[in-house]
């Protein structure tokens, strides 16, 4: 399954508050670094051996409220939450950092 875009406030909180580990990318479609992520991220939130963590994804500029809320600065930023609580994350397009933060949300 591909990552799953979040549109409302709403559904972010519940997608954050939920019992399933959720990784969060925050993008905008004219960065840089995140146009040279976003394949890999969308191959790994394919792979079936990722499927305990949910895969989402927020663009900032539409979203705002969003952003301010998640304490966003820079972008691209890659936030695993579980039952509302920030477990870990990182600014930066380093997929093995997003590797590192599946693996955390797998254990959880």
């Amino acid at each position: 399954m591909s990552a799953t875009p979040i549109t409302s406030v709403e559904q972010f909180h519940e997608v954050i508050s939920g019992s399933q580990p959720a990784l969060v990318a925050f993008w905008m479609v004219w960065n840089e670094p995140w146009r040279k992520m976003n394949p890999s991220f969308e191959t790994m939130s394919k792979d079936a051996e990722n499927s305990a963590v949910a895969f989402h994804t927020v663009e900032i500029g539409d979203h705002q409220d969003i952003t301010e809320e998640a304490g966003i600065t820079v972008i691209p930023t890659f936030m695993l939450y579980k039952d509302g609580v920030q477990i870990d994350g990182f600014q930066g397009a380093m997929p093995d950092n997003v590797k590192k933060l599946i693996q955390q949300g797998k254990e959880l």
